[in-house]
């Protein structure tokens, strides 16, 4: 989960780290540009991709259902409010840009997406898409073991002014530190890095 101010300009983050309008396609899904599904490399790349994305699903809507579910309530609060805030698709997550003072949050397969600018915004995503994947290790854990430590992390004033002090950066905590690790791991992107705090006149969780 991420503290990262933003106003109310939603851009779309391509899976290429690449910026486009709300109705664009989404690049690294697979086939398109900036996905591997390109240059040839065969379908058997093409098959395994699609067999990665089918557990990664699997394992979301089962072992993970809890976080998911209220996930899926997020999102129907959110399209509700702001329909034009319309979901894309993030290596099989689902991004839904809102507009929560530009906090970022994953929940399940679900990411809640703000960001202060797209330099930012193409690591932030990798980092959000890391907890999807811890979601998928945890299961039921999920909420105790990452999401309540993260809130806690991202909004207690104690932390909030270690990290605007500049005596630990948000991503030293552990699931933050493991969110960067697995979500640079899957989609071989880069995630923020540590020097980078969100902490820049606004907290929110990440």
């Amino acid at each position: 989960m991420t503290g990262i101010p933003t106003g109310n300009r939603f851009a779309r983050v391509h899976g290429d780290g690449s910026f486009g309008a709300p109705g664009a396609a989404v690049h690294g899904e697979g086939g398109g540009r900036g996905g591997r599904g390109e240059g040839g490399e065969g379908e058997g790349h093409v098959a395994r991709n699609r067999f990665c994305r089918g557990a990664y699903l699997v394992l979301q809507w089962t072992w993970g259902i809890v976080q998911n579910l209220v996930g899926l309530a997020v999102m129907a609060c959110v399209r509700a409010g702001h329909p034009e805030r319309r979901p894309f698709r993030f290596y099989g997550a689902v991004v839904v840009p809102w507009g929560r003072g530009g906090a970022s949050m994953g929940m399940g397969m679900f990411i809640f997406f703000g960001h202060r600018s797209e330099a930012d915004a193409a690591r932030i995503l990798v980092h959000e898409y890391g907890h999807t994947i811890q979601s998928i290790i945890l299961g039921p854990l999920y909420l105790p073991v990452i999401g309540l430590p993260s809130v806690l992390w991202a909004g207690l004033p104690r932390f909030v002014a270690a990290r605007r002090e500049g005596r630990v950066s948000y991503f030293d905590f552990f699931p933050e530190r493991w969110a960067n690790f697995a979500g640079a791991r899957v989609t071989h992107r880069p995630a923020p890095d540590r020097s980078r705090n969100p902490e820049a006149g606004t907290v929110a969780s990440e």
